[in-house]
């Protein structure tokens, strides 16, 4: 059934039109806000407040489902899987980010500065690349290992983490534990760029990367496309040349990330013919 629900999450992600009801996600700042209101949570380490404001909607999420699970013969628990990782997904922009990247590309003109249009194009890929990744797979990994309180587990901490400040101590301790929980499925889909990009420039430093725990995944990611994506070695000696190879790049990496989800798909799959699901 998981194979299922994540089929339809996909579908749901890639062609919903208006606002998803499941990406309203006030209640946790609302929860956050009450719970820090809280007298006894005053005088307890800001660690503990990642447990109760992460851990503890998870543990109830693990009740919740042990309770459901044979209601009307599974369908309910179906649905609550669909609601759980409905939510626990990102919103899925890149379609729209890609065209309106390719609308700043034809509006440059001869007299823009090159290199600060390099500077642009190559920070949008990366952002693209790994909001891609953030949003979907790692909540699949974890959705498949353990359920939907992986999936959710997965959201809050990232929900959590966007809501503090830098100089907050729990800020260290949640990016950590992000890291943890990105880092598997981070290796994975940089796999996936070398199978269905370049392979022969991508598979020497994927193999390095799993020698490099301290490495942020986003930088692994951002590597592995970049060379998947088969760049052009030589100087870009004008603008004009630089609007030729960025649009081919966004094509190139449009197909790049479809191709990416559909190997993440057939790998589901297989999981779930072998019984792993």
């Amino acid at each position: 059934m998981k194979f299922i629900v994540i089929l339809l999450i996909v579908w749901l992600n890639r062609y919903w039109v208006g606002d998803n009801p499941l990406h309203q996600r006030g209640w946790f700042d609302r929860y956050r806000v009450w719970i820090t209101k809280q007298d006894f949570v005053a005088g307890i380490r800001p660690n503990s407040q990642f447990l109760l404001l992460v851990g503890l909607p998870s543990v109830a999420v693990v009740v919740l489902f042990w309770l459901i699970e044979d209601w009307l013969w599974g369908l309910v628990w179906m649905a609550a899987n669909l609601v759980v990782l409905g939510y626990s997904v990102g919103l899925s922009l890149s379609e729209s980010r890609l065209q309106d990247h390719l609308q700043w590309l034809r509006t440059l003109k001869p007299g823009d500065q090159l290199e600060e249009a390099q500077n642009y194009h190559q920070d949008f890929q990366e952002e693209m690349i790994y909001d891609e990744f953030e949003s979907l797979y790692p909540v699949f990994f974890w959705f498949i290992l353990a359920g939907p309180a992986g999936a959710i587990f997965y959201r809050l901490c990232r929900q959590y983490f966007s809501s503090l400040e830098d100089e907050e101590s729990d800020s260290v301790t949640v990016g950590q534990v992000i890291h943890f929980l990105d880092w598997l499925p981070g290796r994975i889909s940089a796999l996936f760029f070398a199978l269905v990009g370049d392979f022969t420039r991508c598979i020497r430093p994927w193999v390095v990367s799993l020698s490099e725990w301290q490495v942020p995944v986003k930088e692994v990611l951002g590597d592995i496309a970049s060379a998947a994506l088969g760049a052009p070695d030589a100087e870009q000696a004008d603008i004009r040349q630089f609007m030729l190879d960025a649009e081919r790049e966004v094509f190139v990496l449009r197909d790049l990330l479809n191709r990416t989800l559909i190997c993440w798909i057939g790998l589901i799959a297989v999981l779930a013919l072998l019984g792993a699901l």
